[in-house]
């Protein structure tokens, strides 16, 4: 194990106890904006097709699981890992929070109505 490897494990595990007593509210708002996420990914798939989900590890997990499956795999991984980096980047973990709620909120905002009225910029120069 490198020395910054070992550094970061040092602080991970260092931070993690009283983790849920500091952050746990935080994750609960993450929690239920990635639950919103994925229903509607779950149902943007349903009416549409797998290959117009956007984000890449999703998609390619939702190939191997289904339009139900794959997204609530893809979240939980997700979330397992908001859990691991806010606990060793704790310094930073409320401001991680706010952006990644954020994403969640606006993906599920996107796929629920946003799809209808316009597409991110971004979108159009993805090669699919």
């Amino acid at each position: 194990m490198s020395a910054i490897h070992h550094t970061l494990y040092e602080r991970f595990r260092a931070n993690w106890p009283g983790y849920w007593r500091r952050w746990g509210h935080w994750y609960l708002v993450a929690t239920l904006a990635a639950t919103a996420d994925w229903i509607s990914t779950w149902q943007f798939m349903m009416d549409g097709r797998i290959e117009d989900e956007l984000h890449p590890a999703v998609r390619l997990v939702s190939h191997w699981l289904g339009p139900m499956a794959g997204p609530l795999v893809a979240k939980l991984a997700q979330l397992t890992v908001l859990a691991v980096v806010t606990a060793t980047f704790e310094r930073y973990a409320r401001v991680i929070f706010l952006v990644v709620i954020f994403t969640y909120s606006y993906a599920a905002w996107f796929n629920t109505w946003g799809h209808q009225y316009y597409t991110p910029v971004f979108a159009r120069y993805l090669s699919w």
